[in-house]
C-alpha cells in the first residue's frame, strides 16, 4: 500500500497583493517531496473526488493519457494570494515511480484529464467566479476571460427558471452543499439538462466553492425518446394502451379536468379477414382503419391503438350529451365505405361502447370496463352502432366472466353433483347401465346449465379437472352399488375431447379402476366422432389401450360430427348412440327417420350396439322396435336424476317394468 500525505503551501508572498509560488509536498516512503502545483488541483483532488461528484472515468482517462502520451513540462502556476496548507490522506493511489519528474508528470495529467472530464468552476464566498474549467467554458460557449471575476448567479440567461438559480445562490452564499437538477442555457441559447453541486471549502481562513456540473443532456433525451417509444404503437404510431392509461389517469387527477367521455372502439369482421387474408393484408388493415380514425384526434379529441382490432378515442370537455353522439355517429360513418387493402375492397363496421366521467365512473378501471362492455353489448345486439354504458347492461361476455370466476372456485372445492339417467333395454326388459351427468349449483349463480358452463370449460382448460373429477366420483358411485348388492350396471361416461387427447389419459383411467376398485367391464367411456378424427392414428392407439383394460367404447352423437365409415370399420367400437336430434322430430321428419334406419342398419350389420337418445313417446319407441333398436334413454323413462333417487328407481324397476 502507497501511503500519501498531502500539503499545499504558499511561499515568496511578501503582503498580500504579492504573488506566491504554491508547491504540493508529499511523504512518500519515507522521504519528502516537493512539487509545483496549480492549487485548484488540490482542491478538486481533496474535495471533488471525495463527494464522488466526479465520474469514474476521469481515473481511467487519466491512466490512458499517461500511457499515450508523452510527458509535458511540470506546470506552475499562481493564482490565489493567501498562505495555506491543507492536509488530506489518500490509499492506493498505485503511482508507478518514486521519482520527481514522474510525480510531476502524474499531476500534470491528472490536471488536464481534470479539465477535460470535469464541468466546474471555483467561485469565491460571493460567488465571484475565481477559476472555469476548459469543460465548462466549451460546453457553455464561454471564453474563459470573460468569466473570470464575474458573479456566478449574475449569468441569469444561463438559468431556465428563478427557482433553480435561488437555490443555488442560497447555497453559495451560505456554505452548504446543495444538488440542483436544473435546465441551463449555453451562451448561444442551446439548452442543457445539467446536475450542479455547490461544495463549499474553507481555506486558510477564506471560503471558496465549487461548483461542478454534470451534463445529462444526452441523458435526458434518451430517456425522453424511451419514454416515447413505450407509449407508442408501433404499427400505427399512435399512442398506445400505456399511453391511453396514463393520460386518463392524469386527467382524473387534475382538477379542471371535470368532464370527459371514452369511446371503446371495436371493430366487426377484422378476424374474417385477418385469418382468411392473412396476416399482411391485416396489419394494413389496421394501420388504415387507424389513420382513418386519427383524422378526428385535435386538441379536444385523442385516438389511441387499445391492442388487435380495437381503439379507444378520448373527448375532453364534450359540451353536452349530443356533442358526444355526434362524435360516436361520426366514428360508425367512417366505417360505411369499403378500406381498400391491396386492391382487397374490405367492408367493416364499429361496434362502440361510451361511457362519461363523471356521470358513470369515477376511477380508471370502472370507466374501461364500462366502456368495455357497451361495446361489447353493441356487438352482441346487431354490431354497427354505439351502446352507452348502463348499470342495467348483461352481454354475454360479462356472464361469461362471471361463470368462469365461480366455476374455478367449483373447481377448486369441488362443488359439483353427479345425475344419472337411466339406460333401457326393452327387449330384455332391464336397466343395462346409466350415464353419468354433471351438474353445478352455485352459490351465487344458481343453477348453471351444462350447456353454458361446459364451453366455458373447455375454453379455460377447466375441462381437465373437472373430467377428472367425473372419472373417479362415477367409478367410486358404481363401485358402491355393487359392493351394496344394489344392481350390476354400466356406468357411461362423456369425456371431453380436451381429455381423450392427453397422452396421459389411459394411465388416469387405469388409475381410477385401481383406486375405486371398480372392474373395467362396468366402464363404458362415450367419445364423440370429431374425437376421433383429430389425430386418427393417435385415437386407434388410445383406444386400443383402452379396449386392452377391458373397458366400453361408444361412440357419442353419432351423426352429428364428421361421420366416416372407415374409422367404424378400423377403431375398436362397441356402441353407437344416435344423437337425440335425429330422435326428436323422428315420427315426423322422413329425413330423420332416412338417417336413424341407415345407422340402426349399419350398427347391426357391423355387430355394434346402438343406443337411441331422447327418447320421449310412444311412437318414437314403435319406430325404434319395428328397426330392432331396443336400447334407448330419455324422459319417457326418467329423467337423470341424483344418487338418491336412482337408487328408488332402482328399487322398484321390476314393477316399473311390468308395466311396458
Amino acid at each position: 500500500m502507497n501511503i500519501f500525505i498531502w500539503a499545499l503551501g504558499c511561499s515568496g508572498a511578501s503582503s498580500a497583493t504579492d504573488q506566491c509560488e504554491w508547491s504540493a509536498f508529499f511523504l512518500y516512503k519515507g522521504k519528502l517531496l516537493q512539487l509545483p502545483i496549480d492549487p485548484t488541483v488540490f482542491l478538486l483532488v481533496a474535495y471533488s473526488l471525495m463527494v464522488m461528484c466526479l465520474r469514474r472515468e476521469t481515473v481511467e482517462h487519466i491512466r490512458k493519457q499517461g500511457e499515450n502520451k508523452e510527458e509535458p513540462e511540470p506546470e506552475r502556476r499562481t493564482e490565489w494570494e493567501e498562505t495555506t496548507s491543507f492536509m488530506n490522506i489518500f490509499d492506493d493511489l498505485d503511482i508507478p515511480s518514486t521519482s520527481v519528474e514522474t510525480l510531476s508528470t502524474w499531476l500534470h495529467y491528472f490536471r488536464t484529464s481534470l479539465d477535460q472530464a470535469a464541468f466546474f468552476v471555483i467561485t469565491d464566498e460571493r460567488g465571484t467566479i475565481k477559476y472555469a474549467s476548459p469543460s465548462f467554458c466549451g460546453r457553455l460557449k464561454f471564453q474563459k476571460e470573460a468569466l473570470l471575476g464575474e458573479d456566478y448567479i449574475s449569468l441569469k440567461k444561463m438559468f431556465y427558471n428563478d427557482r433553480d438559480k435561488h437555490l443555488l445562490q442560497e447555497a453559495i452564499e451560505k456554505g452548504y452543499e446543495k444538488t440542483v437538477e436544473t435546465v441551463q442555457k449555453t451562451n448561444r441559447g442551446d439548452m442543457l439538462s445539467l446536475r450542479i453541486v455547490v461544495v463549499p471549502v474553507r481555506l486558510s481562513g477564506r471560503d471558496f466553492r465549487i461548483i461542478l456540473h454534470h451534463d445529462e443532456t444526452h441523458e435526458q433525451r434518451m430517456l425522453d425518446e424511451m419514454e416515447k417509444l413505450q407509449h407508442i404503437d408501433f404499427m400505427t404510431n399512435l399512442p398506445n394502451r400505456a399511453k391511453f392509461e396514463r393520460d386518463v389517469k392524469g386527467s382524473l387527477q387534475n382538477e379542471d379536468q371535470d368532464h370527459f367521455a371514452l369511446f371503446f372502439i371495436d371493430v366487426d369482421r377484422f378476424k374474417f379477414f385477418n385469418d382468411t387474408l392473412g396476416h399482411y393484408i391485416g396489419d394494413q388493415l389496421i394501420l388504415r382503419i387507424a389513420n382513418t380514425l386519427n383524422t378526428l384526434a385535435n386538441d379536444q379529441v385523442t385516438v389511441y391503438r387499445y391492442g388487435g382490432d380495437e381503439f379507444v378515442l378520448y373527448m375532453a370537455y364534450p359540451n353536452d350529451k349530443k356533442h358526444v353522439d355526434e362524435m360516436a355517429k361520426q366514428i360508425i360513418e367512417m366505417f360505411q365505405k369499403p378500406f381498400v387493402v391491396e386492391g382487397h375492397e374490405l367492408h367493416l363496421s364499429a361496434s362502440i361502447g361510451v361511457t362519461c366521467y363523471p356521470d358513470y365512473g369515477l376511477e380508471f378501471d370502472e370507466l374501461v370496463h364500462q366502456s368495455d362492455t357497451a361495446m361489447q353489448y353493441a356487438k352482441e345486439t346487431g354490431k354497427n352502432h354505439y351502446q352507452y354504458f348502463s348499470s342495467t347492461l348483461k352481454t354475454a361476455h360479462s356472464e361469461k366472466l362471471k361463470i368462469e370466476k365461480q366455476l374455478r372456485k367449483a373447481v377448486d372445492y369441488g362443488n359439483f353433483e353427479l345425475y344419472f339417467q337411466p339406460q333401457i333395454d326393452l327387449s330384455q326388459k332391464e336397466v343395462f347401465g346409466v350415464e353419468a351427468l354433471l351438474r353445478w349449483n352455485d352459490p351465487t349463480l344458481g343453477n348453471i346449465s351444462p350447456g353454458q358452463f361446459i364451453p366455458i370449460a373447455e375454453e379455460t382448460g377447466l375441462i381437465i379437472p373437472m373430467g377428472d373429477w367425473v372419472i373417479e366420483q362415477a367409478c367410486q358411485k358404481a363401485k358402491q352399488w355393487v359392493d351394496r348388492g344394489l344392481f350390476n350396471i354400466q356406468m357411461a361416461i362423456n369425456i371431453s375431447p380436451l381429455q381423450f387427447q392427453r397422452p396421459d389419459f389411459v394411465e388416469k383411467i387405469r388409475h381410477v379402476l385401481r383406486k375405486t376398485g371398480l372392474p373395467p367391464s362396468y366402464l363404458d367411456l362415450e367419445i364423440t366422432e370429431n374425437d376421433l378424427i383429430y389425430d386418427r392414428e393417435e385415437s386407434f392407439h388410445t383406444l386400443e389401450r383402452l379396449k386392452e383394460l377391458g373397458i366400453r367404447i361408444s361412440i357419442d352423437d353419432f351423426g352429428t360430427g364428421y361421420s366416416s365409415f372407415s374409422y367404424l370399420k378400423h377403431f375398436p367400437i362397441d356402441t353407437l348412440k344416435i344423437d337425440q336430434s335425429f330422435i326428436k322430430d323422428l315420427t315426423s321428419n322422413p329425413q330423420d327417420q332416412a338417417i336413424v334406419t341407415s345407422i340402426i342398419d349399419l350398427a347391426q350389420n357391423m355387430n355394434l350396439r346402438v343406443i337411441a337418445e331422447g327418447v320421449e313417446t310412444e311412437d318414437i319407441v314403435r319406430f325404434l322396435n319395428e328397426r330392432n333398436c331396443y336400447e334407448m334413454q330419455g324422459f319417457l323413462y326418467s329423467k337423470p336424476l341424483p344418487e338418491k333417487d336412482l337408487e328408488r328407481f332402482m328399487l322398484r324397476r321390476e314393477n316399473w317394468f311390468a308395466t311396458l
